[in-house]
């Protein structure tokens, strides 16, 4: 809303995340051209609903603003669409929430629009576990509808979910797991163990050297 404090704590929040990303990913030797936070976008969104409106590719339902199949597909391609007690339902994508909140999708449309519009990209790859497929699906071809003139190729690379010892998927918001800086360093423990027993000669700098590179 605004807050001038609440903003202020915010912002620091994410300077001090920044701070460990960067740490973590100098350590991977992981290197970004562009970095842009989901909040990037905040200022789009509600001009991105309006534009989507008016383009009749969103209307409102039970308050809230959202996108419907438009039946180009079949129902069993249709990510709009869902088999339930043996017949295709409605499953909308939300753009903007009964409380005027807006939500992953919004945000993810915006993006597509900045990025369409200032890199003119051939593709636009998304990696994320395997649970946010249809999301992704509904996404792309709502932005599709919207943008018919895009040229780009929309991909979503989609991976099994991480699992705990309880065999459900981790969750990152419980802060119970397993940091990774945590992971590096025990991989990094462990390969200079084997260094250590296998070339004992070596000197400790080397072993250290090598434990890290393999340990990554």
């Amino acid at each position: 809303g605004g807050d001038e404090e609440n903003l202020s704590i915010w912002k620091r929040m994410i300077a001090l995340s920044q701070n460990q990303f960067d740490t973590i990913y100098g350590r991977l030797g992981v290197e970004f051209d562009h970095s842009f936070g989901e909040s990037h976008y905040n200022e789009e969104l509600p001009s991105t609903v309006e534009s989507l409106v008016e383009a009749g590719i969103a209307r409102e339902s039970e308050g809230a603003m959202c996108v419907f199949s438009d039946g180009s597909v079949k129902p069993k391609a249709d990510p709009f669409l869902i088999h339930k007690d043996g017949e295709w339902v409605d499953c909308p994508a939300l753009v903007r929430k009964k409380d005027g909140g807006f939500n992953y999708a919004t945000t993810d449309m915006a993006t597509l629009e900045y990025r369409s519009q200032h890199w003119k990209p051939d593709a636009i790859v998304y990696v994320t576990d395997g649970r946010q497929q249809q999301h992704f699906q509904q996404v792309f071809s709502a932005y599709r509808r919207w943008r018919g003139e895009l040229k780009a190729d929309l991909a979503h690379v989609w991976f099994g979910s991480i699992l705990g010892k309880d065999k459900k998927p981790l969750k990152t918001r419980e802060g119970t797991n397993v940091k990774l800086a945590d992971l590096l360093n025990e991989a990094e423990q462990r390969a200079f163990q084997i260094v250590d027993e296998k070339n004992p000669d070596l000197d400790n700098a080397t072993k250290r050297e090598v434990a890290r590179v393999v340990g990554l």
